[in-house]
């Protein structure tokens, strides 16, 4: 969580424009994000929100390579609901007590991905 006390300086950085957040699923990496926007908000900054479409590939790309947890899969109400439309898919992954790491969105995939969001800014080096 060291990392909240960087939102401020990432939005001066960047300015106040849409951010979006892509990471592990599982309570910590929705926990995060969630927290990191709640505390822009309160800088009067703009929220953080979810990568729907990386959450989306994750979830189609990576489902039958879950990972099981090493304990309980916990996850607050708060946290599941900053997933927005993809919350039940992940409630489920969570019940089945199993977590997805974002690496499963690979450069692979994205390299020979026929299409992406027009909204993505993207830079091969």
């Amino acid at each position: 969580m060291h990392s909240l006390g960087y939102v401020e300086e990432i939005f001066r950085e960047i300015g106040n424009r849409a951010v979006r957040y892509f990471g592990d699923l599982d309570p910590p990496g929705l926990r995060i994000p969630r927290l990191a926007s709640a505390k822009a908000a309160g800088l009067g900054l703009p929220m953080i929100e979810p990568d729907l479409w990386s959450y989306r590939r994750l979830l189609e790309l990576g489902y039958q390579k879950a990972r099981p947890a090493s304990g309980p899969l916990e996850c607050e109400a708060e946290d599941m609901e900053w997933l927005q439309t993809l919350a039940n898919q992940a409630a489920d992954l969570f019940a089945r007590q199993c977590w997805l790491p974002q690496e499963h969105v690979g450069w692979e995939f994205l390299r020979n991905a026929t299409w992406l969001p027009a909204d993505i800014e993207v830079s091969w080096m």
